[in-house]
Protein backbone atom coordinates (compact mmCIF):
# COMPACT_ATOMS: atom_id res chain seq x y z
CA UNK A 1 0.00 0.00 0.00
CA UNK A 2 1.45 3.35 -0.81
CA UNK A 3 1.00 5.96 1.69
CA UNK A 4 -0.41 9.02 0.69
CA UNK A 5 0.78 11.11 3.62
CA UNK A 6 -2.84 11.50 4.73
CA UNK A 7 -1.93 10.08 7.73
CA UNK A 8 1.23 11.98 8.40
CA UNK A 9 -1.19 14.92 7.31
CA UNK A 10 -4.39 13.63 10.00
CA UNK A 11 -1.58 12.85 12.84
CA UNK A 12 0.03 16.55 12.54
CA UNK A 13 -3.64 18.50 12.47
CA UNK A 14 -4.54 15.96 15.74
CA UNK A 15 -1.28 17.44 17.40
CA UNK A 16 -2.10 20.70 16.28
CA UNK A 17 -5.56 20.42 18.03
CA UNK A 18 -4.20 18.47 21.01
CA UNK A 19 -1.41 21.66 21.69
CA UNK A 20 -4.82 24.18 21.48
CA UNK A 21 -6.54 22.53 24.52
CA UNK A 22 -5.21 24.41 27.21
CA UNK A 23 -6.67 27.54 25.39
CA UNK A 24 -10.22 26.60 24.82
CA UNK A 25 -12.22 28.73 26.48
CA UNK A 26 -15.68 27.64 27.49
CA UNK A 27 -18.98 30.76 26.70
CA UNK A 28 -21.45 30.86 29.28
CA UNK A 29 -22.97 27.91 30.57
CA UNK A 30 -20.24 25.75 29.92
CA UNK A 31 -20.85 23.23 32.73
CA UNK A 32 -24.26 22.44 30.45
CA UNK A 33 -21.96 21.54 27.37
CA UNK A 34 -19.62 19.01 29.45
CA UNK A 35 -22.06 18.27 32.09
CA UNK A 36 -24.16 15.33 30.44
CA UNK A 37 -21.21 13.51 28.97
CA UNK A 38 -19.52 13.38 32.32
CA UNK A 39 -21.91 12.05 33.97
CA UNK A 40 -22.64 9.86 31.28
CA UNK A 41 -18.99 8.71 31.60
CA UNK A 42 -18.91 8.46 35.64
CA UNK A 43 -21.99 6.06 35.44
CA UNK A 44 -20.87 3.71 32.52
CA UNK A 45 -16.95 3.62 34.13
CA UNK A 46 -18.56 2.55 37.41
CA UNK A 47 -21.35 0.30 35.88
CA UNK A 48 -18.32 -1.39 34.40
CA UNK A 49 -16.41 -2.13 37.33
CA UNK A 50 -19.20 -3.64 38.44
CA UNK A 51 -19.33 -5.80 36.26
CA UNK A 52 -16.03 -6.60 36.22
CA UNK A 53 -15.89 -7.08 39.96
CA UNK A 54 -19.07 -9.82 39.59
CA UNK A 55 -17.53 -11.51 36.20
CA UNK A 56 -13.60 -10.61 35.41
CA UNK A 57 -13.94 -11.96 31.94
CA UNK A 58 -11.41 -10.29 29.69
CA UNK A 59 -14.35 -8.41 27.52
CA UNK A 60 -15.74 -7.01 31.13
CA UNK A 61 -12.40 -6.20 32.12
CA UNK A 62 -11.70 -4.55 28.55
CA UNK A 63 -14.93 -2.72 28.75
CA UNK A 64 -14.14 -1.37 31.98
CA UNK A 65 -10.95 -0.02 30.30
CA UNK A 66 -12.42 2.05 28.20
CA UNK A 67 -15.22 3.16 30.12
CA UNK A 68 -12.54 4.82 32.25
CA UNK A 69 -10.86 6.13 29.32
CA UNK A 70 -13.37 8.16 28.52
CA UNK A 71 -13.65 9.38 32.23
CA UNK A 72 -10.00 10.07 31.68
CA UNK A 73 -10.22 12.17 29.51
CA UNK A 74 -13.06 14.60 31.18
CA UNK A 75 -11.10 14.88 34.46
CA UNK A 76 -8.04 15.82 32.09
CA UNK A 77 -9.86 18.90 31.13
CA UNK A 78 -11.54 19.50 33.72
CA UNK A 79 -8.29 19.21 36.05
CA UNK A 80 -7.85 23.05 35.87
CA UNK A 81 -11.16 23.59 38.25
CA UNK A 82 -9.10 22.02 41.11
CA UNK A 83 -6.04 21.16 39.95
CA UNK A 84 -5.35 19.22 43.54
CA UNK A 85 -8.24 17.01 43.24
CA UNK A 86 -8.89 16.77 39.76
CA UNK A 87 -5.56 16.37 39.03
CA UNK A 88 -5.54 13.37 41.43
CA UNK A 89 -8.47 11.64 39.84
CA UNK A 90 -7.39 12.15 36.26
CA UNK A 91 -4.09 10.95 37.37
CA UNK A 92 -5.80 7.87 39.11
CA UNK A 93 -7.82 7.17 35.84
CA UNK A 94 -5.12 7.29 33.85
CA UNK A 95 -3.16 4.26 36.03
CA UNK A 96 -6.52 2.31 36.02
CA UNK A 97 -6.34 2.43 32.70
CA UNK A 98 -2.57 1.68 32.56
CA UNK A 99 -3.68 -1.74 34.90
CA UNK A 100 -6.29 -2.75 32.57
CA UNK A 101 -4.43 -2.26 29.57
CA UNK A 102 -1.80 -4.48 30.50
CA UNK A 103 -4.18 -7.17 31.86
CA UNK A 104 -5.64 -7.07 28.44
CA UNK A 105 -2.38 -7.14 26.40
CA UNK A 106 -1.50 -10.24 28.99
CA UNK A 107 -5.22 -11.69 28.11
CA UNK A 108 -4.32 -11.80 24.93
CA UNK A 109 -1.22 -12.84 24.63
CA UNK A 110 -2.61 -15.98 26.48
CA UNK A 111 -4.91 -16.97 24.15
CA UNK A 112 -2.51 -16.43 21.44
CA UNK A 113 -0.69 -18.43 23.00
CA UNK A 114 -3.21 -21.40 23.15
CA UNK A 115 -3.61 -21.22 19.66
CA UNK A 116 -0.37 -22.40 19.31
CA UNK A 117 0.36 -24.66 21.96
CA UNK A 118 -0.33 -28.13 20.41
CA UNK A 119 2.11 -26.51 17.19
CA UNK A 120 5.21 -26.44 19.66
CA UNK A 121 7.39 -28.73 21.71
CA UNK A 122 7.67 -26.00 24.94
CA UNK A 123 5.73 -26.73 27.64
CA UNK A 124 3.91 -23.39 28.02
CA UNK A 125 2.15 -24.22 31.59
CA UNK A 126 4.73 -22.17 33.40
CA UNK A 127 4.47 -19.56 30.92
CA UNK A 128 0.32 -20.06 31.41
CA UNK A 129 1.52 -19.37 35.30
CA UNK A 130 2.89 -16.81 35.08
CA UNK A 131 0.67 -14.47 32.84
CA UNK A 132 -2.44 -15.87 35.12
CA UNK A 133 -0.30 -14.44 38.61
CA UNK A 134 0.48 -11.19 36.76
CA UNK A 135 -3.42 -10.67 35.77
CA UNK A 136 -4.14 -11.42 39.75
CA UNK A 137 -2.10 -8.92 40.64
CA UNK A 138 -3.25 -6.29 38.30
CA UNK A 139 -6.39 -7.12 38.50
CA UNK A 140 -6.37 -6.86 42.34
CA UNK A 141 -4.82 -3.32 42.22
CA UNK A 142 -6.73 -2.10 39.57
CA UNK A 143 -10.16 -3.35 41.72
CA UNK A 144 -8.23 -1.63 44.76
CA UNK A 145 -7.90 1.78 42.46
CA UNK A 146 -11.01 1.45 40.83
CA UNK A 147 -13.39 1.45 44.07
CA UNK A 148 -11.80 4.47 45.17
CA UNK A 149 -12.04 6.20 41.29
CA UNK A 150 -15.92 5.55 41.32
CA UNK A 151 -16.72 5.56 44.97
CA UNK A 152 -18.63 8.15 44.77
CA UNK A 153 -22.61 7.49 43.32
CA UNK A 154 -22.69 9.42 40.00
CA UNK A 155 -25.30 12.30 41.25
CA UNK A 156 -22.84 12.84 43.66
CA UNK A 157 -19.76 12.82 41.99
CA UNK A 158 -21.93 15.08 39.29
CA UNK A 159 -22.49 17.55 42.18
CA UNK A 160 -19.23 17.51 43.29
CA UNK A 161 -17.40 18.44 40.15
CA UNK A 162 -20.16 20.87 39.09
CA UNK A 163 -19.37 22.67 42.68
CA UNK A 164 -15.39 22.84 41.98
CA UNK A 165 -16.63 24.24 38.47
CA UNK A 166 -18.76 26.80 40.03
CA UNK A 167 -15.57 28.10 42.28
CA UNK A 168 -13.33 28.10 39.47
CA UNK A 169 -15.37 30.51 37.04
CA UNK A 170 -16.17 32.32 40.47
CA UNK A 171 -11.86 33.14 40.87
CA UNK A 172 -12.12 33.76 37.36
CA UNK A 173 -14.14 36.14 37.38
CA UNK A 174 -13.07 38.11 40.59
CA UNK A 175 -9.41 38.36 39.33
CA UNK A 176 -10.58 39.76 35.86
CA UNK A 177 -12.47 42.68 38.04
CA UNK A 178 -9.14 42.75 40.44
CA UNK A 179 -6.98 44.06 37.51
CA UNK A 180 -7.07 47.80 37.92
CA UNK A 181 -8.10 49.96 35.03
CA UNK A 182 -5.83 52.72 35.89
CA UNK A 183 -2.68 52.91 37.37
CA UNK A 184 -3.16 53.32 41.53
CA UNK A 185 -2.87 56.77 43.15
CA UNK A 186 -0.74 57.11 46.44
Amino acid sequence: MVDSGLTAEVADELKAVRGRIDEWHFKRGGWRAIESGLNRSYRRGRGALERAHTDPSVSNLHEWRKRTKDLWYHLRLLTPTSPGIMGGQAKDAHRLGDLLGDDHDLAVLRERLEDIAGSITADLDPVFGLIDHRREQLQQEAFLLGRRLYAETPNAFGRRVHRYWKAWRREARAAGARRPTAPALG
